[in-house]
């Protein structure tokens, strides 16, 4: 994203060889604070019409996107080495561009060193994480004006080192580096998604059985209903496998076979246990559970990926990934196995 340098606010300087927010010293040259990338003097402006930021006292060939850029490294590198020496995860965010959803990891999984500038190959991060042995894992690169060059990324990938992006566009996303305990990442060329046993990419598509606890509109006695959803799919029992059909009633699911009239075919479809009526295939978009709704209820059961590259579903060891109670809810795509 292109930064406009008159939108730039730096709220951060050096005083006294320590960081200073703008909010905690005097107003003017009073301040006493140098800039951190060229050590000039540099003014509080704390008026009443603009934010209050430093700026440079004279005309100097210090560009306010380097100073952003520098302050943000280093925040960011003082975060790092932080919860390295204190041996605490530091989670990251971001969102997929492999699958499209959100992901949350442990950047230190395997890190144990952090180095600014180290150099790689022809390349010099930002911010370089290593292992024990040296080995790199991932970089860090603040993006100010510049992404990180086609050389470099192409170097990242051919030697296995995962690449995440910080964008820094105003003074604010510094604040944001010191107090976020979970940094969210602009992009992270990684997906924790499992990986297709045929093409070797990253699935992009979870597939979900939902039992949803409804009354039979006939007897009024509790039944409960399903059918499977992924992003871009919805079916019912009519279009379930035998496992799915298995997994269906093992958790509780009446499914038998009903002769459809308008499709003239037998099908499995949701049967109310007590007066036997069932739901034909084209009403089951009215059970859709109200994720918007606290007092909704629901189970949802991971059966299965889809790998759009194949164009074919894999089944998994099945989960239970929503209980009845939405309180119950686990953090959703939080796998935290990154950088493995």
């Amino acid at each position: 994203m292109p930064v406009n340098q008159r939108e730039i606010k730096i709220p951060y300087a050096f005083k006294n060889g320590a960081w200073v927010h703008i909010s905690q010293v005097e107003n003017g040259l009073k301040a006493n604070c140098v800039c951190p990338c060229c050590n000039k003097s540099l003014l509080a402006k704390k008026g009443t019409k603009v934010t209050h930021h430093f700026a440079h006292y004279e005309k100097v060939d210090c560009q306010p996107e380097t100073v952003l850029h520098f302050i943000a490294k280093n925040f960011l590198f003082q975060k790092i080495k932080k919860h390295l020496e204190s041996n605490l995860p530091l989670n990251v965010s971001w969102l997929c561009k492999f699958c499209e959803r959100k992901h949350e990891a442990n950047l230190l999984r395997r890190a144990k060193k952090a180095y600014l500038e180290y150099k790689l190959g022809d390349c010099k991060p930002d911010i370089a994480l290593l292992t024990e042995n040296d080995v790199p894992v991932a970089v860090v690169e603040i993006v100010v004006t510049h992404k990180p060059e086609d050389s470099a990324v192409a170097y990242y990938q051919q030697n296995k080192i995962a690449v995440v992006e910080y964008d820094i566009v105003q003074g604010n996303d510094l604040e944001l580096i010191q107090s976020n305990e979970i940094l969210n990442a602009s992009r992270v060329d990684q997906c924790t998604n499992p990986r297709c046993k045929q093409c070797g990419n990253p699935f992009g598509d979870k597939i979900i059985l939902f039992i949803v606890p409804r009354l039979c509109r006939r007897c009024e006695r509790a039944m409960k209903v399903c059918f499977i959803r992924s992003r871009y799919n919805f079916r019912g029992p009519k279009d379930f496998d035998e496992r799915e059909v298995l997994i269906a009633q093992q958790n509780g699911a009446q499914l038998e076979k009903q002769f459809s009239q308008t499709m003239n075919q037998a099908y499995f479809a949701n049967t109310c246990s007590q007066c036997r009526r069932w739901i034909g295939e084209h009403y089951l978009l009215d059970y859709l559970p109200d994720e918007n709704d606290k007092n909704s209820e629901w189970e949802e059961f991971l059966i299965g990926h889809h790998c759009y590259h194949c164009e074919r579903d894999w089944p998994c060891r099945v989960e239970k990934i929503r209980h009845i109670s939405q309180h119950d809810l686990p953090r959703d795509d939080s796998q935290l196995k990154f950088f493995s």
